[in-house]
Parts: C-alpha cells; structure tokens; sequence
C-alpha cells in the first residue's frame, strides 16, 4: 500500500495581488518528500504555470489520469 500525507496552505489574496503562494509538504509512505515548498501557480503541463485570484475555498480536485486508483481518509 502506498500512501500519501499532504499539509496544504492555500495561496493568499489581497484583492489581485498574490500575498502568500500555495506551500505544500508532502510525505510518502511517512518520508517527506516536499517540505513547506511554495508553488508557482496551478499545476498543468508544458505550461508556465500564473496564479489568478480566486476566494480562499473552493473544491478539492484529485486526479487519476484513467488508472485504477481508490482514493480513502480524504
């Protein structure tokens, strides 16, 4: 079994202006991988990656690319 323990902060606005990026520590399988590394912006392919201003919430998105994966404990 694999898992993955991830601690998200959300990025910050103030009005348009970025305050704070998104940071995430990552841990896999109880081994950090990433620890409080700041984003760029959303993620995506072959893209330079700009963040836009959004609210503070919003709906969390897990992808799969089609693979057999059971996501649990979210």
């Amino acid at each position: 079994w694999q898992t993955y323990d991830i601690i998200w902060l959300a990025p910050r606005f103030e009005g348009d202006k970025l305050v704070r990026p998104a940071i995430v520590t990552v841990l896999h399988n109880g081994v950090v991988v990433h620890h409080a590394t700041p984003l760029m912006g959303p993620t995506g392919h072959r893209v330079v990656p700009q963040y836009g201003p959004h609210p503070p919430v919003g709906p969390l998105r897990l992808q799969d690319h089609g693979d057999l994966v059971r996501y649990r404990n979210i």
